[in-house]
């Protein structure tokens, strides 16, 4: 973004909508009060919360998702307008329509479609694990009830079914079951080469990894794991080693 062209009030609005939308995407920044000093502190303040933003955009992004290349302004106004303030309002996010009023700049809205893009994406996930929590947590104590019967008998009929089966083939048997779920997974969510698939194996390795990790392999200066796990499709786990939190993908 070129800052040069606005005056100090108006870079503190943008850094404390970006700010907004940082923290929406559980990234830690504060909303100023204090109007910025100078031009060159607020520049270098937009630059970097603009760096975690675009971290998170990537982390957030779906392998063959359309980009904004080669589109027009008037393009770019209809998707934001029409198409992402639409769905970002429906999940109770605050945003702005652009109306008639040009970006600065193509580029300048091919980012905001971007963010706005990613902070749909988060708000939708989140609501999946609000709604998945209720369904488990709606079950009636005689639905309950039936439940674990109906696993205490597949318990049952297991233990009498496993031994006429050779212990070695059900092991094998089992072993190729996760081998082709897992890489089943991984091809269906994470784009071979990218910051993703990175992220990816460090938290499938067996002594995991942590954020200081991550931030290193990947080279962004902040990054969601939750998100990031649930973009990937693994179920994230987390351990206190020494002070330092450890995360697992699985």
């Amino acid at each position: 973004m070129n800052e040069n062209t606005k005056s100090l009030p108006d870079m503190l609005r943008d850094y404390n909508d970006k700010a907004k939308a940082a923290t929406e995407l559980g990234l830690e920044y504060r909303e100023r009060t204090s109007q910025f000093e100078s031009m060159e502190e607020a520049d270098k303040a937009l630059k970097a919360i603009e760096s975690s933003l675009d971290a998170m955009i990537e982390s957030l992004s779906e392998p063959d998702e359309s980009d904004y290349n080669d589109i027009s302004m008037a393009e770019l106004l209809a998707e934001h307008d029409a198409v992402l303030v639409h769905q970002a309002k429906e999940l109770g996010l605050e945003c702005r329509r652009m109306g008639v009023e040009p970006f600065p700049s193509v580029n300048d809205g091919v980012w905001a479609c971007y963010l706005l893009r990613a902070r749909v994406r988060h708000a939708l996930h989140l609501r999946q694990e609000v709604q998945s929590g209720s369904r488990a947590g709606s079950a009636s104590p005689r639905a309950t009830e039936d439940k674990s019967k109906e696993n205490d008998d597949v318990k049952t009929t297991k233990k009498t079914t496993k031994k006429t089966k050779p212990a070695a083939k059900v092991k094998a048997k089992t072993k190729t079951k996760k081998i082709a779920a897992t890489a089943k997974k991984q091809n269906g969510a994470v784009r071979s080469g990218s910051k993703t698939a990175i992220i990816a194996a460090l938290l499938q390795r067996k002594s995991g990894c942590t954020l200081a990790q991550v931030l290193e392999a990947t080279k962004w200066p902040a990054v969601s794991m939750p998100a990031m796990a649930k973009n990937i499709g693994l179920k994230l786990r987390k351990e206190k080693k020494d002070g330092v939190t450890v995360y697992y993908g699985s």
